[in-house]
C-alpha cells in the first residue's frame, strides 16, 4: 500500500473531528488516547516536514549543481536533526499542555455544544 500525503492531512482533520466528538459526548476513554496519540504525531511531524522541505530539495539542488558545476550547499544532517527534534518537542508539548485548556475554552464559548440530531427536530 503506497503512502499518500493527502491521507496524512485527511487523518489530521479526522482526528480533530474525533477529538471534538469525544469531548462533546464525554467519552473520556476515547478522548484520552486520541489526545495522547495526536501529541505523539505532532512530535513526529517536524521530522517528516524537515526532510521534505529542507533535506530533499537540498539534495536535489546539489545534484543539479554537480551537473552544471555550480557551488553546492553544505547540508548538515546533525543540524537538520536538531531542528526537527526541537520543533517536535515544542509541538508535542504544546499539544499535550494546551489541548485541554483550548477544549474547555471552546466549551465555555459554546463552540462544543451537543448538536441536535435530525430526529429531535419538531414538525
Amino acid at each position: 500500500m503506497a503512502f499518500k500525503a493527502s491521507d496524512l492531512f485527511r487523518t489530521i482533520g479526522q482526528s480533530d473531528t474525533l477529538l471534538d466528538q469525544a469531548w462533546i459526548d464525554r467519552r473520556w476513554g476515547t478522548f484520552v488516547p486520541l489526545w495522547l496519540g495526536a501529541s505523539v504525531v505532532m512530535t513526529l511531524l517536524p521530522a517528516f516536514l524537515v526532510c521534505v522541505l529542507m533535506l530533499i530539495p537540498g539534495l536535489l539542488y546539489n545534484a543539479f549543481a554537480a551537473v552544471v558545476h555550480a557551488k553546492t550547499l553544505t547540508i548538515s544532517l546533525a543540524d537538520l536533526w536538531y531542528l526537527a527534534a526541537g520543533l517536535g518537542v515544542i509541538m508535542g508539548l504544546f499539544t499535550v499542555i494546551f489541548t485541554i485548556p483550548v477544549m474547555l475554552f471552546r466549551h465555555v464559548c459554546g463552540d462544543l455544544q451537543p448538536r441536535p440530531s435530525p430526529s429531535d427536530a419538531r414538525p
